[in-house]
């Protein structure tokens, strides 16, 4: 796994020009290791010949206890690390992959919060955007001064996204048995946590909760919701503070009563 995104394309859209693709690029080649060294490396250094970056990445972790002199017992954490090389082309490939499912779970989002239910609805719906993404895939062909590789790749990619709509029937959209949150994934298990511990909620444990949470609840994330999952791992990670909440509990406290999340049970 990658320690950061090194490539971001969603939003807001992909690059029309070499002009705009050389930016892409100047900021994933910014990314190497080098550069984050700070040893005298800048953006005046940049090669637009380099296809590859050296990244770090976090490979494993592990803990362990210290106890100082008057006893106290903390916690260390040891984080390992490894160098790998990404490839600019390989990455760009991933992120269009990334940004299918993207575009196809918005697209769905879209009916539901266009209340589009009727077969006259869908089709008007999706004759406009198939109208948008043939004007793209014909800029892409006659206009865009992008090199082939990259062209090729994006021609590919409304093509496919054009296949999906085209197929897409009113079958496919289902009420769904998930409660949809429009919130972070730390904000959900903040939420439930801190009804949980105030007795708001009962008969139940705290491992049927994080059970709940994973089997019929969806968070957002990039604008689309996402099932959640590891509900128990995320939850005891905020709880010894490896993450931190303060960020998901004033957010929560603009929403909801600041004392409900502030104050004890």
């Amino acid at each position: 796994m990658k320690s950061k995104k090194l490539l971001k394309l969603f939003p807001p859209y992909l690059p029309k020009t070499k002009k705009e693709l050389d930016l892409i690029k100047r900021k994933f080649l910014m990314k190497d290791l080098k550069f984050e060294k700070n040893d005298g490396y800048g953006i005046s250094n940049v090669n637009f010949n380099d296809s590859s970056i050296l990244v770090k990445i976090l490979v494993g972790r592990s803990s362990s206890s210290i106890t100082d002199e008057f006893g106290f017992i903390e916690e260390v954490i040891d984080l390992e690390h490894d160098v790998i090389k990404v490839d600019f082309k390989e990455e760009f490939k991933e992120e269009l992959s990334l940004g299918l499912e993207i575009y196809c779970s918005k697209f769905r989002s879209t009916l539901y919060k266009k209340n589009i239910f009727t077969e006259a609805e869908l089709e008007g719906f999706k004759k406009m955007t198939l109208k948008t993404i043939n004007d793209r895939i014909e800029y892409y062909s006659t206009k865009s001064d992008l090199p082939d590789f990259f062209k090729d790749l994006i021609i590919a990619f409304y093509s496919d996204f054009y296949s999906y709509i085209s197929a897409f029937s009113l079958e496919e959209i289902q009420i769904s048995d998930k409660l949809k949150f429009n919130l972070k994934k730390n904000q959900v298990i903040l939420l439930f946590q801190t009804m949980f511990d105030k007795g708001v909620m009962s008969g139940m444990s705290q491992l049927d909760l994080y059970r709940i949470l994973d089997e019929k609840t969806m968070y957002t994330k990039n604008g689309v919701y996402v099932d959640m999952k590891n509900t128990r791992t995320q939850a005891n990670k905020l709880q010894k503070s490896h993450v931190s909440s303060a960020a998901s509990i004033q957010e929560l406290s603009q929403l909801f009563d600041e004392n409900f999340f502030t104050t004890t049970a």
